[in-house]
């Protein structure tokens, strides 16, 4: 896989680069790429915190580059656009575009998640916002030279654009979005060649596919259940949050560790209120499956916002209220739009935006306590952006309208990938002209499947190893296996 041979890895030098999440898991894969592959290792630690973790495990370890304290150069501001400018040049992306990108660089681009608190380094000024830009730059650069292999939770704009500049082989280990499945991804987008490859080789062979399988079941991940429960959004909850957030943010301002470019401090504690007065709303004015009887549906699942999955999974195209405008006014007078908020949205996003929304005649909102499995089932067709949704409305052979330019399942005979509102007008009318044959859906779900099933593999409970600082062999094993098989 990814032209990745045993016998030569012991050539290569693979940086593993450390942040918040899964510390004892990327620890371990170092340790073992190290002593069972003999290949030249190197740890890249966000902090100096991240640091002491590693030293923890491998004190004996010398080759750890802490990327906060790579020094960065001091310039002027007309320094800073010729440096600007060279980036730019050099690696053929806009800086501007990679500002988009990121949380708080791009918090002027969240127009559906305006209550977010205000993250300091978001007010910076152009060329201070530049400034940062380069200094990332430059820090990563330092710490990749040399490097074969990247392997990391995920990449970032950064690391991403450094890597395919210098043939740095960029990976990571995400969920397949089935079960407790994952997969090495090599791209920007959590997908893979390898899943790609065998899509289009399904696509393309005249191999028997069995469309009946009909014991091929959708099986959801475990990440984030239970957050619908009425039961989470109540003011005892909300206040011993607060309480958890004012605690930790005035021991860290107290240590004099809080950082200049975070979260106002006590930023997130309105969030938490604001949520209960939102999720009561929405279910309040919210509908279930007797309410629409009488319409055909389009299921529309929001995402959680600001986070990777629009940023940038989705770079081109983020804007969900965007997208439900185009659907609105493509879609028959017997057909409503149902727009469920994701759980962990409701305390980001003001009051009037939904009830802006639910102006619109033919959009309205799933009660809160309605899953997706049973809006799903009841559907006759899906929208996303680049949510999981799209593959469970794959696996229940439902038409998909997708927004999303970099999903794998676009490439499926029953996905749409819309771009423009011509194109979502356009496959509409297809979905709804009945042009969508049943053996066009069945097919399509056989091929994610077993094109999913080729190119992932099996790790049960990995999900509860995501905080851990711990080392994590077991699943280290797995992964690597899995890498170089």
């Amino acid at each position: 896989m990814y032209g990745l041979e045993r016998s030569k890895l012991h050539n290569k030098c693979v940086a593993i680069f450390v942040a918040s999440k899964l510390k004892g898991m990327l620890i371990s894969m170092g340790l073992e790429l190290k002593n069972k592959y003999s290949a030249n290792v190197i740890f890249i630690a966000k902090d100096v915190n991240v640091k002491n973790v590693i030293l923890r495990h491998i004190p004996d370890h010398k080759n750890i580059k802490v990327l906060s304290e790579i020094e960065c150069m001091n310039f002027n501001d007309k320094d800073i656009l010729i440096q600007a400018l060279e980036i730019e040049k050099k690696y053929g992306v806009n800086l501007a575009f990679l500002m988009s990108l990121d949380r708080a660089l791009g918090q002027g681009y969240l127009f559906n998640a305006e209550k977010v608190p205000d993250i300091k380094r978001s007010s910076l000024n152009h060329l201070d916002k530049l400034r940062y830009l380069i200094c990332q730059f430059r820090r990563i650069e330092e710490s990749l030279d040399n490097v074969d292999i990247l392997i990391s939770e995920f990449t970032d704009g950064y690391r991403s654009v450094i890597s395919k500049n210098n043939n740095i082989l960029s990976l990571s280990l995400v969920l397949a979005r089935y079960g407790n499945r994952y997969l090495w991804s090599d791209n920007d987008y959590q997908t893979s060649t390898p899943y790609i490859e065998r899509v289009k080789y399904y696509l393309s062979s005249n191999i028997s596919i069995d469309q009946s399988e009909s014991n091929i079941n959708y099986v959801p991940h475990n990440m984030g259940e239970g957050r619908l429960s009425v039961r989470n959004f109540n003011y005892f909850r909300s206040i011993k949050q607060s309480i958890g957030i004012i605690y930790n943010d005035t021991k860290i301002w107290i240590r004099g560790n809080y950082a200049k470019d975070s979260y106002h401090l006590y930023g997130w504690v309105p969030s938490r209120f604001r949520a209960i007065h939102n999720y009561n709303y929405v279910n309040k004015i919210g509908v279930d499956l007797n309410n629409i009887k009488k319409y055909k549906v389009i299921y529309f699942t929001l995402h959680i916002e600001p986070e990777v999955s629009l940023l940038y999974f989705s770079p081109e195209f983020s804007n969900t209220i965007e997208a439900v405008t185009w659907l609105s006014k493509s879609i028959p007078s017997d057909v409503m739009i149902v727009l469920k908020e994701h759980p962990f949205s409701y305390g980001v996003r003001s009051i009037e935006y939904y009830k802006k929304i639910n102006k619109i005649g033919n959009i309205c909102w799933s009660k809160p306590e309605i899953d997706s499995k049973t809006w799903i089932e009841k559907s006759n067709a899906i929208a996303t952006i680049t949510g999981t949704v799209g593959t469970e409305g794959v696996y229940y052979e439902k038409p998909v309208i997708s927004f999303g330019k970099h999903q794998v399942i676009n490439m499926l005979p029953s996905v749409f990938y819309v771009k423009n509102y011509e194109d979502t007008k356009n496959a509409v009318k297809k979905i709804f002209d009945n042009t969508i044959k049943d053996d066009t859906l069945s097919l399509s779900k056989s091929i994610c499947h077993n094109a999913l099933f080729d190119s992932s593999f099996e790790m049960s409970n990995y999900q509860n190893i995501h905080a851990s600082e711990e080392l994590q062999p077991e699943f280290s094993l797995i992964a690597i296996k899995n890498l170089l098989d």
